[in-house]
Formats: structure tokens, C-alpha cells, sequence
């Protein structure tokens, strides 16, 4: 078997966030991706045919390109003397690889978490967390994971 073979992947990603911090211990972050992805292969290939003893040629190319997009905002407030920490916040992205992932409300994904810290002794340091998620629905492809 003789092979040519020759594949380039591309990625151009711009990502731009901004954080905000408000009052009563209120954080905020939001923001907005875009990514430009390039793929393309081109293969030679001769094979050994043994049914005519020859080399059987076989040729393939692709060039694959595509735009991926999204947006995401995430809240959080610190209680109780910041010993518990609440979040909630959501991502919708889309893309151009599929008709039904072009439209970013159809790939809504919102989220909320708590982080409850346990302090102890006289340094007030976080001994242990205790992690829980309040509710979210994430997306992967077509298919909602709940």
C-alpha cells in the first residue's frame, strides 16, 4: 500500500467577557464566543488488488468548514456570612454544522449551583465544601441531558 496523505485543522476562536461586581456581595459574568473551524484532507492511496495482481488507486478529499457561536451569563451571591455561595447562569450556542444547531435558543442551557463552606477554628479558612447543583439542563448535540 502506498499512501499520500495531507490534513490541515484550523481553529480561530475570539472570546470577549466582561465581570461585574455589585453590591451585597453580587458578582456577575457575561459574555460571547465565536469560533471559525477549517478542516480538509486530501488522500492518495494505491492499494494491492489481488484479484488482477494490480494497484487499485483510491482518492479522497474533503474541506470542511464551519462557524460555531454562543452566549453565557452567570450570577452569584455569597450568604451567610459568604460561608454559602449561589449561582445560576445559562450558555446558547450554535452552529452551522447541522440545520437544527443553527438557531442558539433551540441549545439554551441553564444551570444553578451551591457551594456550602464549613469553617472552623479560629483562621475562619474553608475546611470542607460541600458542592450541590439546584437544577440545569445541558446540551450536548440535538439531545437534552437533564
Amino acid at each position: 500500500m502506498l499512501r499520500d496523505y495531507l490534513s490541515q485543522e484550523i481553529e480561530n476562536k475570539f472570546r470577549a467577557e466582561r465581570k461585574w461586581f455589585g453590591n451585597n456581595s453580587w458578582e456577575a459574568t457575561y459574555g460571547a464566543a465565536y469560533e471559525y473551524v477549517k478542516y480538509n484532507n486530501r488522500t492518495d492511496e494505491s492499494r494491492f488488488d489481488p484479484a488482477t495482481g494490480g494497484l487499485l488507486p483510491i482518492a479522497y478529499a474533503t474541506d470542511f468548514k464551519a462557524h460555531k457561536y454562543g452566549v453565557f451569563a452567570t450570577a452569584s451571591r455569597r450568604l451567610l456570612e459568604e460561608r454559602l455561595s449561589v449561582a445560576a447562569g445559562f450558555r446558547m450556542d450554535g452552529s452551522t454544522l447541522g440545520e437544527g444547531l443553527k438557531n442558539p435558543l433551540k441549545q439554551f442551557s441553564p444551570s444553578s449551583i451551591g457551594v456550602l463552606c464549613v469553617r472552623s477554628g479560629v483562621d475562619m479558612e474553608c475546611q470542607r465544601r460541600a458542592v450541590f447543583s439546584i437544577a440545569g439542563i445541558y446540551h450536548l448535540g440535538l439531545r437534552a441531558v437533564r
